[in-house]
């Protein structure tokens, strides 16, 4: 039941990651600090005790977590993938007027607190 639950919750998420476009109302701190806290989890046994003892289990979701962590870092860091054949590209896309008006509230909550 529990790794029914994590397939659902998985999908849910990589569906939201990868069809996020711009990053107004993200936390980018929140968010690094969420990708950083899955890739320990990957390494860490004790921090995913469903995983603990099963190598098979490992192998197969390891790859699928870190899809959804690169989604994450992707996403954050407004990084975009174009392929030329089979060398891919990579070029930073500039943050529109939302995305930085939403990174000053953040930066402006975060000084006030």
């Amino acid at each position: 039941m529990r790794e029914l639950l994590t397939v659902i919750v998985y999908c849910l998420d990589l569906v939201y990651w990868s069809t996020r476009t711009t990053t107004v109302s993200i936390s980018l701190p929140g968010t690094t600090l969420l990708a950083m806290a899955a890739f320990i989890a990957l390494l860490d046994k004790h921090a995913a005790p469903w995983l603990a003892g099963q190598p098979i289990t490992m192998a197969k979701w390891a790859p699928a977590f870190m899809v959804l962590i690169v989604a994450q870092l992707k996403t954050i860091t407004r990084l975009e993938i174009t392929l030329h054949g089979w060398i891919p590209s990579f070029s930073r896309r500039a943050a529109t007027r939302s995305e930085r008006a939403s990174a000053r509230m953040e930066s402006w909550s975060t000084d006030v607190a």
